[in-house]
């Protein structure tokens, strides 16, 4: 159930490191 949540903020964090890489 938390799963999902742990899911999605992983995308969330790794979308944000590649957008900080990206730069």
């Amino acid at each position: 159930m938390e799963i999902r949540s742990a899911e999605k903020m992983l995308e969330t964090i790794f979308s944000f490191k590649n957008a900080v890489l990206a730069r």
